[in-house]
C-alpha cells in the first residue's frame, strides 16, 4: 500500500508488490507511470507519503521509520551512469570498499572489473570509457557493496545502440548468478528472455503481472496491448532508420 507524491502529486497510489528471493522482476509501462518512483522509494531515495517498504523481516520504511540508502543493502544503477569525474575507474569501484587494507581493496576492485572484462582500466577517468563501458563500470561498483537486491532503471536508454548488448549481457549474467534484480527496462525482447515475472504498470497502478510469456502473447488489459504495439513500432521504425 505505498504511496508517494511529487509536489503533492500522486504518483504511486496504494501500490504493493512482493518480489520473491532471486525473482527478476521487470517493470513495464509508458512513460510517467511510475516506474523509476518505485525502484526509487525502494532505494530509500524518495519519502513515502503512505504505506511501507520491507527486505525481508527488515522494515525500511514506514510512518516514523525511514533506513537511509546506504544501509540498505540494495543497489540501484542509473541511465546517467552516475560515476564521480573527478575520479579513476578503480577509484570509482572502490569508492564504498571502507574498513580494507589497501592490498584487499585492490585485488577486489581488479576481481570486480574483471567481472565485465575491464580490466586493466583501473587508471582511466569515466570520460575516457565509451558510454557502455561506463555503465558497467556503474554495475560493477554497485556489485562490491555486495547488495541483496539490484535495481535497474532503464539502463540502456542513454547508450548508443551498438553498445546496449554488452550492458545486457552483464545484466544477463546477474540474473543466471541467482540475484535478485527489479529491471526497468524498454528493451522487451531482453524482458522476455530473462525475467521471472512481467510487472505492467499504468497510472501510478499495477494493472497486470503474469509470467513473460503470457504477457507478451496474451495481455489482458488494452493499456497493455496499447503499450506492446506501439513499442514494437517504434522499435521497428528505429531499426530501419539506423539501417
Amino acid at each position: 500500500k505505498v504511496s508517494c507524491h511529487y509536489n503533492g502529486r500522486p504518483v504511486l497510489e496504494q501500490l504493493s508488490l512482493q518480489v520473491a528471493d532471486n525473482e527478476i522482476v521487470c517493470l513495464l509501462g509508458a512513460s510517467g507511470c511510475g516506474k523509476t518512483t518505485l525502484l526509487k522509494a525502494v532505494a530509500g531515495l524518495l519519502p513515502l507519503a503512505q504505506g511501507e517498504i520491507r527486505l525481508g523481516e527488515t522494515l525500511l520504511d514506514a510512518p516514523g521509520v525511514s533506513v537511509p540508502p546506504e544501509a540498505r543493502h540494495i543497489g540501484m544503477i542509473f541511465q546517467d551512469y552516475a560515476l564521480f569525474p573527478h575520479l579513476t575507474v578503480a577509484e570509482n569501484v572502490g569508492f564504498g570498499l571502507t574498513g580494507q587494507d589497501r592490498g584487499s581493496r585492490q585485488q577486489q576492485v581488479e576481481e570486480a572489473l574483471a567481472l565485465v572484462n575491464l580490466q586493466g582500466l583501473g587508471e582511466r577517468y569515466p570520460h575516457q570509457l565509451s558510454g557502455g563501458q561506463q555503465q558497467r563500470i556503474a554495475i560493477v561498483r554497485a556489485l562490491c557493496m555486495n547488495p541483496q537486491v539490484m535495481l535497474f532503471d532503464e539502463v540502456t536508454a542513454a547508450l548508443d545502440p551498438e553498445m546496449v548488448q554488452e550492458v545486457l549481457e552483464v545484466i544477463r549474467d546477474l540474473a543466471g548468478s541467482g540475484m535478485t534484480l527489479l529491471i526497468v527496462t524498454l528493451e522487451l525482447a531482453f524482458a522476455r528472455a530473462v525475467a521471472d515475472r512481467i510487472v505492467f504498470m499504468d497510472g501510478g497502478h499495477i494493472l497486470e503481472q503474469a509470467a513473460p510469456h503470457q504477457f507478451f502473447d496474451n495481455p489482458r488489459s488494452q493499456r497493455a496491448r496499447q503499450f506492446l504495439a506501439k513499442f514494437s513500432y517504434t522499435t521497428v521504425s528505429k531499426r530501419k532508420e539506423s539501417a
